[in-house]
């Protein structure tokens, strides 16, 4: 039966009059029912609906739930039927339009309209929800309007009947639906009422801009990007929508669901809020539903803990607008970093302040972090303060949750947080002082965009002229991450520091070069500007002289500008008596003095004594001082004290945040602190720095080493009235702390202030060798070297064996980390040497790193370095210390890869990583998983190799081990083209990491060049192949002997398969003395030199030289490595050839028959051709019966699948071989 030819018909109680519309589930009529006689809709299914009862039952139950709904937005249900094998229902006729057919008339509604239109969605939709049912298909032609303009949803409930058809496939229904979809819709995933938030934001997006977010030719590139891509912004599109709206349409079409809104309800509020903002109403009781983090202001609630009246806000018209477009821009997902520069006192703070009263109102959460001039190199103390503000103001359940697996390295710049939550946060993983940094400073942009994706954030940075080297750093790594993140991040700084300040100067150099911030320079306010505050501020029309004379004293600045101003108010000279402007106020008149100090001096005069000490009590702890502890350093009754700092307050000069537990005092601005010490004489200020060190001391007995940076400066500010000792003590405590938490040029600086101490040799020594450890990590090992050298000999002077042992086993695995092979021996020596015989952990240690090098060196051999790990071990197992046994295997999977011993490294390597990993040390099992996954290729276990791959990628990014990432792309290079045979890829692959490797400056970048050259010699590329050989062999390290074979050996190759007979025969008798030594060890570089000799002697045709090197093949293969070094061959290929140039046919004829298995079962692509086309030549050389048949098979194979590679030469190699059959054919007789 054809539904859309019903009309004039009747079906079951209804009569059927007009077609009103069709859609890909069914069509609609107007028509009488007619035992009620009342004008209906009546949507008809299509007629295959029917034909599964499971749909007809589940259709039934959700129209039967939708009927009982009961709302003005919603489309009521009266009845549901079948007839003639339709099924039907009817429904509430509405005249009017859909929205849809509304857009086609007008293409872009104005913001009042669409809000009225998607508020009245919302209600349908929040009714729904509550009743447990998601509709699944809001778009325009679902929701109609009536005559009068008011919303009525279709629909509800056939977009779930019509999933279970697998809508997707429906002619008629994805064009239209798909661009409203979810990106989880898009994916077939699992869906709930969050689904509906996004088609609503959707829907809210095409009404103010005309187009839906994302479009496309195609269905499944529209998929694509809905999926994937963020849309265009809507400033872009409709200028005059309200960046209100920004937030809203960022946080309900967010990607992942979780970070939407979490009800209807919710976006309800933010509606009702954004509407009472733009017409100045009380907003409305905040809905119960809400689960905003942190809930936007009431109008008229202050947003910053402000004291005071101030002068009104004016000029900064363009900077305030471009931050805005900033805010807009992270409202939507894509974040950015502002830098604000300035003089003192221009305004850079205030500017801040109201982006963040506008913020707030937009729904972002505001965190503020400030850097001090005095906070004794304390790193990361604004992103410290943020933390501690949003720890304190989100639940405690949920701040846990936003921490995730970030906890321990958030945790490690602010320790407060596990006492906040006590058992909450586990242990921080071990890694080496080089990697800790990069590790927390990823755990902190984890945990900031899973904050950001709950609620946008703005975070502002002060005075970030005074941020240490790590600070700068972090905010940088931030930076780089922002794109796709909804945060505004703004940094405040004074560009009259940029001279001094280098870590400032260097980290804007990077912002602003890698197009990573944008900065915005704040200049004084002009003579128009000065006029708008003093007009604003007092409701009147200012005298030009008056103007020309607040000009004339702070030459516009700011700050200046409303001190004046106060200044002249509260000595009344700038109204008369009847509250006019005075015009004829002259400079004598004024009397004000010039200079920003020189007026914040005559504002503090004016407080009280007591107030006046209690200020400049807080002037030296610092621009931040707690409460508890300044009114200790006061030492006045409580009472007094309170009136003395809400004196301040008063006064403008502090104000007070409750944002900690500690209720804390800020000066208003730091200049006001600057002109409280500058008015304190040298010996008071001294005095007072000691009594701020013991105050901290005594409120803080119990955890001074989070305070030793604070203790520290003030100790040192205090000059001779301190205990140098106690200041060294808590200098080498501040050096420890930040050392743990990777900001290394600080430690640096606090231990070279500690060794500027007279202090006693052995505190010297212990001093020397951290000093040592952090220069080292930051790759200044000569320097780290003459520290730690001093450090042993003064340990060796007091004759501390135990203290050498120990010293030498934290610097020797450092050094053989930064590949300083030789000085790792010669410490490792050192500290063997005053440990004698001792069985101790520092002896296993050095035992291992000591082996570790002589592994490398040929001329010692195998059994002294095996030997010596075998006593290493054997230690670690009598001391009973499983954490030592880890380290131990890794360094002897090592040394068993030097000697090609591939199932042996694999064994220690898997067993390293075990214990490495339960040892929570991360560094260390990615590194045991990099030799675990070369062993696993090498012995041709690929399956196992792409498992520890997969382990290694989630490891890798987090420890932010960049060398060890080179390390991975190029053993996934390995594997991938030993399993695909997909050259081109490997080509762009290995070009793309040889690129990441020069700019890490990679020691073992060499083999980058090596397998990228082995990728252009398949591809035929063979000038860029010899290039790259070339250039292996010219940047191999000199201090791995054993690997220079693994370099020769595709040069060798290459020579001979390129004709260049007398090249490669003379290199071949140059480096003939890397060959492997028979029936001893070898090391890799000897084997690999091995394979690539058989294979160029028998291109060369030296079939008596190649013979001769048959043994040694065979007992390649005893090794139990599958494929060479290189992973270009398989051993039992390398085998074969010898085997044949040795004329012994049935072990050739066995070795090419187990190759040729192995390159099938593996599998390895490239041998599939190779395996053939090296067998066929040696059928042509045995020429037995029937052997130049085969080898012609074979080769038509190999010619086949060299084709299928792209790999020419070789290709050209084989073809030339059959011709030669073919002409032996012809020369034999009939």
């Amino acid at each position: 039966m054809d539904i859309e030819r019903l009309a004039g018909t009747k079906l079951g109680n209804y009569e059927i009059e007009t077609l009103l519309g069709r859609g890909g589930m069914g069509v609609v009529y107007k028509a009488r029912q007619v035992n009620l006689d009342r004008t209906v809709a009546l949507k008809i299914l299509p007629p295959d609906f029917g034909s599964e009862p499971s749909f007809v039952k589940r259709f039934e139950r959700e129209a039967r739930a939708v009927a009982k709904f009961n709302h003005p937005n919603i489309v009521q249900i009266y009845d549901i039927s079948e007839d003639r094998g339709l099924y039907f229902f009817s429904m509430e006729y509405v005249e009017g339009q859909t929205l849809d057919e509304l857009l086609k008339k007008k293409t872009v509604l104005s913001a009042d309209e669409a809000i009225r239109i998607i508020t009245e969605v919302a209600l349908a939709l929040e009714h729904a929800h509550q009743r447990k049912i998601t509709h699944r298909d809001i778009k325009p032609a679902n929701i109609f309007l009536d005559s009068k303009g008011n919303v009525k949803v279709m629909d509800f409930g056939l977009a779930t009947v019509a999933d279970a058809r697998s809508k997707l496939t429906r002619p008629g229904m994805l064009v239209g639906t798909v661009a409203y979809m979810s990106p989880e819709q898009c994916q077939g995933e699992e869906l709930d009422h969050r689904t509906d938030i996004y088609s609503l934001g959707v829907v809210l997006y095409e009404m103010l801009t005309g187009v839906t977010p994302f479009t496309a030719d195609t269905t499944v590139g529209l998929i694509y990007k809905i999926v994937y891509e963020g849309p265009v912004e809507v400033s872009s599109l409709n200028p005059d929508v309200p960046s209100g709206l920004y937030t809203i349409l960022s946080r309900a079409m967010a990607k992942k669901k979780d970070a939407r809104y979490a009800s209807i309800s919710q976006f309800l509020t933010d509606i009702s809020t954004f509407k009472a903002l733009q017409v100045g109403e009380k907003l409305p009781e905040k809905r119960p539903t809400g689960t905003r983090l942190i809930p936007m202001p009431a109008l008229g609630e202050k947003v910053m803990p402000l004291v005071g009246e101030r002068t009104p806000f004016v000029g900064r018209k363009s900077e305030r607008a471009e931050l805005h477009r900033f805010l807009g821009r992270a409202s939507l997902g894509q974040g950015s970093l502002v830098m604000i520069g300035g003089e003192a006192g221009v305004g850079k703070t205030r500017l801040t302040d109201e982006i963040m009263t506008d913020a707030l109102a937009e729904g972002f959460l505001c965190l503020v972090g400030h850097c001090y001039e005095m906070q004794g190199g304390q790193p990361y103390m604004p992103f410290v303060e943020i933390v501690e503000s949003a720890a304190r103001m989100v639940k405690s359940k949920t701040f846990l949750e936003m921490l995730g697996e970030s906890a321990p390295e958030v945790a490690k710049l602010v320790p407060d947080l596990r006492r906040k939550f006590p058992n909450k946060i586990p242990p921080p993983a071990e890694l080496p002082p080089e990697q800790e940094q990069r590790y927390i400073f990823n755990g902190v942009v984890d945990f900031l965009e899973r904050f950001a994706q709950a609620q946008p954030l703005l975070l502002v940075l002060e005075d970030l002229h005074w941020a240490g080297e790590s600070t700068a750093l972090l905010v940088q790594h931030i930076a780089r991450h922002l794109g796709r993140m909804p945060i505004l991040l703004i940094v405040t700084y004074r560009d009259t520091e940029l001279a001094v300040s280098l870590p400032l100067a260097g980290l804007m150099a990077n912002l602003l070069r890698q197009h990573l911030g944008r900065n915005i320079a704040l200049r004084n306010f002009l003579e128009a500007e000065v006029a708008d505050m003093l007009q604003r501020w007092s409701g009147q029309e200012p005298p030009v002289s008056l103007v020309k004379l607040i000009l004339d004293l702070t030459e516009g600045n700011a700050f200046l500008v409303e001190e004046t101003v106060k200044h002249l108010a509260d000595q009344e000279k700038l109204f008369d008596q009847e509250g006019q402007w005075r015009t004829d106020l002259s400079l004598d008149e004024a009397d004000t003095p010039r200079g920003v100090r020189l007026v914040l001096r005559h504002r503090i005069q004016r407080v009280s004594k007591q107030c006046l000490e209690t200020l400049t009590a807080a002037a030296a702890v610092g621009r931040v001082v707690g409460s508890k502890l300044l009114e200790q350093l006061v030492d006045v009754d409580e009472d007094t004290f309170l009136d003395s700092v809400e004196e301040a307050e008063r006064a403008q000069l502090v104000k007070s945040t409750t944002q900690t537990e500690d209720v804390k005092f800020i000066f208003s601005h730091e200049l006001i602190r600057q002109a409280l010490v500058s008015d304190i004489s040298v010996l008071r200020r001294q005095r007072l720095h000691l009594r701020v060190a013991e105050t901290i001391e005594k409120l803080h007995a119990d955890r001074l080493n989070e305070y030793a940076a604070q203790l520290a400066y003030h100790l040192k500010k205090a000059g001779a009235l301190a205990d140098p000792q106690k200041t060294v003590h808590y200098l080498r405590l501040a050096g420890e702390r930040v050392y743990g938490m990777g900001a290394l040029t600080e430690a640096i600086e606090f231990y070279k202030n500690a060794l500027s101490y007279s202090i006693a040799d052995e505190i010297q020594a212990e001093i020397r060798c951290k000093l040592g450890s952090a220069l080292n990590a930051l790759g200044r090992t000569d320097e780290a070297l003459n520290e730690w050298r001093t450090a042993l000999t003064l340990y060796e002077q007091l004759n501390k064996p135990e203290e050498v042992g120990n010293a030498c086993s934290e610097i020797a695995p450092r050094l053989l980390w930064a590949s300083r092979f030789q000085e790792a021996l010669e410490i490792s020596n050192r500290g063997l040497a005053a440990l004698g015989d001792r069985i101790n952990a520092a002896r296993c240690v050095l035992l291992a790193a000591a082996a570790h090098v002589l592994a490398y060196v040929p001329a010692v051999g195998y059994e002294l370095p095996n030997t010596m790990f075998a006593e290493a071990l054997g230690m670690a197992e009598k001391l009973g210390e499983k954490q030592l046994e880890g380290p131990i295997l890794y360094r002897k999977a090592m040394f068993h890869r030097n000697y090609w011993q591939g199932p042996e490294e694999t064994e220690c390597a898997l067993r390293s990583a075990e214990l490495l990993r339960a040892g929570n040390k991360p560094l260390d099992t990615s590194n045991a998983l990099l030799a675990a996954e070369w062993g696993l290729i090498g012995i041709g276990r690929l399956e196992e190799a792409a498992r520890v791959e997969r382990e290694l990628e989630a490891f890798t990014p987090k420890t932010g081990a960049e060398f060890n990432r080179c390390v991975l792309d190029l053993y996934e290079c390995l594997r991938e083209v030993v399993g695909t045979g997909d050259l081109e890829r490997l080509e762009t692959r290995i070009s793309t990491a040889l690129k990441e490797s020069l700019s890490l400056q990679w020691s073992w970048i060499y083999m980058d060049y090596v397998l990228l050259g082995w990728a252009q010699f398949w591809r035929g590329k063979w000038e860029l192949a010899e290039k790259n050989f070339r250039k292996a062999v010219e940047l191999m390290d000199p201090r791995a002997e054993g690997f220079i074979g693994y370099l020769i050996s595709p040069l060798l190759v290459f020579l001979a398969s390129a004709g260049r007979r007398d090249e490669a025969l003379a290199l071949m008798e140059e480096r003939k003395n890397l060959l492997p030594s028979a029936g001893q060890p070898n090391t890799l570089g000897a084997w690999t030199m091995l394979v690539g000799a058989v294979e160029a002697l028998a291109i060369l045709g030296k079939d008596d030289e190649a013979a001769r090197l048959y043994p040694l093949a065979r007992e390649a293969v005893a090794t139990g490595n599958l494929l060479s070094p290189s992973c270009a061959s398989l051993v039992q290929t390398i085998a074969g050839i010898a085997a044949s140039a040795a004329r012994e046919w049935d072990s050739a004829e066995e070795h090419f028959g187990i190759a040729l298995k192995q390159a099938h079962e593996l599998p390895h692509v490239i041998e599939q051709a190779g395996v053939r086309r090296w067998h066929a030549h040696m059928l042509v050389e045995r020429g037995g019966r029937g052997d130049l048949d085969k080898a012609l098979k074979l080769l038509r194979e190999a010619t086949e699948l060299y084709q299928k590679l792209e790999m020419p030469k070789h290709m050209g190699m084989a073809q030339g071989l059959m011709e030669k059959i073919e002409s032996m054919k012809d020369s034999q007789p009939g």
